[in-house]
């Protein structure tokens, strides 16, 4: 195997000659200097195209002694075209201009060479005009807008893809992991889009170096800031508000950029409840901030940073008294959750060569959760003896630290390596709880904690990206993982292929194979709202989650990439996926953990259709997916198969956007699908005399009637739809661009069950009721871009 790969590369270092010479560079953003990753570089004399990598830095072979041009385009830029006569190896320092929204005439000269199956580049542009929940901007909404991504519940951020978990998603904040993407309890995402440079969305059919999920990867790019001036931008809104200030350290060397986000609800409400026993504080806040920096010899350093809270905070005061109405003191009541993420991440990259170039990260990441609550009562005389106390905490972490080295070694045109190592350690406190009780000067104190765990990981990747010939293309790769935790390991060997053949330069079929494993798992409440994850290693008894996933798709464009249409049919087949037992809940699972769950197995399938406009005054896309997702556990459901909660069998998108002119632009989403999933009593029988617990059934303690499911999930909610609105004026001012937004959710206030709750009746008996959150809800923004035109 070893000799067979040396003799390739001979081969293609032979074929290249010394009448070819690399033509290197990179492709920066015009006006701002900012580094552009995804760029295609197509050389019209040969017509090889190669894509710039994520430092914007790209490699081609040309012919020398003559006169060479490229073409070079990225979504939502102008083409450029260079020529120039090449005798020797080159360096090229190539700027893109944005593209003016009403220009329409970009021609895609070829395709990218090594497109991923299964993978969407989202321009974040667009992504920002979608109509969101309150008028904010989120990218998370917006992705599940996409073809086989869904939302979960009403409202919420959640992500299953391909009928996977919440928890078999990786999503990377400049190559940070992040473990709760969360705001305003799921309702919104924790991505200030105007810090994003770029979104990539992959479905399943992971590249090899992507590790430690099955169901997908979002990677999210953070914008360097701009290098030749200072610009600032701020927006009001009815949520929130936020300010975004970039601009050079050093001109053309260095810049930085800064985002700060805060909700301010709390702020109005608190003059309203000066006086109200009741009061009720929510906010939440985030910030980003970066700084890049070129150094001498082609080399650059970059630092960034999140960092994000919720803080909830319920207080009520109740006045006591005794059985003869005297007033004995006050109890006050006190509830409150925080939960938040911080990262960091040190990145540094160079350009050894025309055909190499590496880069070192060290990253750290750690999600929180605490909740709280207490309860006081103070004796009106000031007497201790009758003074009360009780409090009980509930936290949850975790912490990752990670160093990771990789390279790109571009040998031809035709073959390109992209390999890799690192090591990284996990620490877990899934679960604990401090519990205080005091009375009459003694006080009590109950301790429980799952305790410390460590985790270590070392991993190694590399990739094939090859050119088989004019139409036959693939990448093949290996992802390899040695696992460590409390003296269990475990080693996995996970191949990824995928194959396209290019029928024509517009169309193409590809397939894929991905064989993936995941040393984490989530424990998460089934109840509405609140966001308690518990994140819990991969363990002897627990082992990791593994996935196996099948993919075939076809492609097709025309009128200059202006339409596109892309199928895709999958099956994917998972081991180790987790799920509660009748009657675990998070109070009882804070220190033995591994006894309140099972393993099972997971199979989803399905076939997905995505139509795109591209360009024009009028764009967007819509998109379908059929698919099915169920489960598989021993212990539940009588050990058969049962549909999973998110199993949707329907799932359909629209997204259309128009602009009027340059002042005025509209866009307009629509969501129709099949509902979730719940398990709801079909069975009633008698109990028998003296039993009266039956964990996980829903009963009267004090009636003879048993309630109980023939099955998991067995009850669909209605179909789910609902129509969004957004509508921007943009006005250049002196200073800058005003942007008013207006935008309506849920425009014909369609009542879309969040859940349902079992109520006993008089007349009717228990009665299955909806809860349904969101009506109608119109929302105002105003942004201005100082500098901006």
């Amino acid at each position: 195997m070893k000799n067979a790969f040396l003799l390739l590369v001979l081969f293609y270092l032979e074929a290249s000659g010394q009448s070819l010479k690399k033509v290197s560079g990179v492709i920066e953003e015009f006006g701002s200097k900012e580094r552009m990753n995804g760029a295609t570089i197509t050389a019209l004399s040969n017509g090889s195209s190669v894509v710039a990598n994520e430092n914007g830095f790209f490699s081609i072979a040309l012919q020398a002694g003559e006169v060479q041009k490229l073409i070079v385009t990225h979504t939502s830029y102008l083409q450029q075209e260079i020529a120039f006569y090449l005798q020797a190896d080159t360096f090229l320092v190539i700027q893109l201009k944005p593209q003016e929204q009403e220009i329409a005439n970009i021609t895609i000269v070829a395709p990218k060479p090594f497109d991923l199956p299964g993978s969407i580049s989202i321009p974040v542009k667009k992504l920002s005009k979608v109509p969101m929940l309150f008028g904010e901007k989120d990218l998370i909404k917006a992705i599940q807008l996409l073809p086989g991504v869904q939302s979960g519940r009403e409202g919420s951020t959640g992500l299953y893809v391909r009928g996977g978990g919440a928890d078999q998603n990786l999503i990377l904040l400049d190559g940070v992991t992040i473990y709760n993407v969360s705001h305003l309890f799921g309702f919104l995402s924790l991505f200030p889009s105007d810090a994003v440079k770029t979104v990539d969305l992959i479905k399943g059919d992971f590249p090899a170096r992507y590790g430690g999920r099955l169901s997908s990867v979002i990677d999210i790019k953070l914008r360097d800031g701009n290098k030749e001036r200072h610009l600032v931008d701020y927006t009001i809104g009815l949520l929130s508000s936020k300010i975004t200030i970039e601009g050079p350290i050093k001109k053309s060397k260095s810049s930085f950029i800064i985002t700060a986000r805060r909700s301010f609800a709390d702020l109005l409400a608190k003059p309203f409840q000066q006086n109200n026993p009741n009061q009720l504080n929510y906010f939440f806040y985030d910030g980003i901030a970066k700084m890049n920096f070129l150094l001498p010899k082609k080399k650059s350093l970059s630092l960034s940073l999140y960092m994000g809270q919720d803080n909830f905070l319920n207080t009520t005061t109740e006045a006591q008294s005794d059985d003869n109405g005297t007033f004995t003191g006050n109890t006050k009541s006190l509830s409150g959750l925080v939960w938040g993420n911080t990262t960091v991440s040190l990145r540094y990259s160079a350009i050894k060569s025309s055909s190499l170039t590496i880069a070192h990260s060290l990253s750290y990441s750690l999600y929180n959760y605490k909740s709280t609550y207490s309860n006081q009562f103070k004796d009106v005389n000031g007497n201790e003896d009758l003074s009360k106390n009780f409090s009980f905490q509930f936290k949850s972490k975790v912490q990752e630290i990670c160093w990771r080295s990789e390279a790109d070694w571009y040998v031809s045109d035709n073959l390109q390596f992209k390999f890799g190592a690192g090591i990284r350690n996990n620490k877990y406190n899934p679960a604990g709880s401090l519990l205080r009780y005091s009375q009459s000067g003694v006080q009590q104190t109950d301790q429980q904690s799952a305790g410390e765990i460590n985790t270590y990981e070392g991993f190694a990747f590399v990739e094939a990206q090859y050119k088989i010939s004019k139409r036959v293309r693939t990448n093949t790769g290996v992802h390899i993982n040695q696992y460590h935790v409390n003296n269990w390991q475990t080693f996995s060997f996970q191949p990824r292929i995928n194959l396209r053949f290019l029928i024509n330069p517009n169309q193409e079929i590809y397939s894929s194979f991905t064989y993936t494993m995941q040393p984490i798992h989530l424990l998460t409440n089934n109840g509405p709202g609140l966001p308690v994850d518990l994140w819990v290693p991969a363990t002897k008894n627990i082992p990791p989650q593994y996935a196996t996933q099948y993919s075939v798709g076809y492609k097709t464009k025309w009128k200059e990439d202006t339409y596109e249409i892309s199928t895709d049919v999958y099956l994917k087949q998972m081991n180790g996926v987790i799920e509660y037992t009748d009657g675990a809940s998070f109070v009882n699972s804070s220190s033995n953990w591994e006894k309140q769950v099972v393993t099972g197995l997971g199979k989803s399938y399905g076939a997905e259709l995505f139509f795109q406009k591209k360009k024009g005054k009028f764009n967007g896309w819509a998109g379908y997916t059929l698919s099915w997702s169920r489960r598989k556990f021993e212990e539940i459901n009588n050990g058969k198969w049962f549909w999973y909660k998110y199993d949707r069998r329907h799932d359909f998108k629209v997204v259309m956007m128009y602009e009027f002119s340059k002042r005025i632009d509209l866009a307009v989403n629509f969501a129709l699908s099949s509902g979730n999933r719940m398990t709801l009593p079909d069975i009633q029988y008698l109990a028998l005399a003296g039993v009266s617990n039956y964990p996980g059934f829903l009963y009267d303690v004090n009636a003879t009637i048993i309630l109980n499911a023939s099955e998991r999930n067995n009850f669909t909610f209605p179909i789910y739809h609902r129509a969004d609105l957004s509508l921007n004026f943009h006005k250049q001012k002196k200073r800058g661009l005003r942007i008013w937004n207006i935008s309506i959710y849920n425009i014909y206030s369609r009542a879309n069950p969040f859940f349902y709750t079992l109520r006993e009746s008089q007349s009717k008996g228990l009665v299955l009721t909806s809860v349904n959150l969101f009506p109608i809800l119109p929302s105002v923004s105003y942004q201005f871009k100082f500098g901006a035109k």
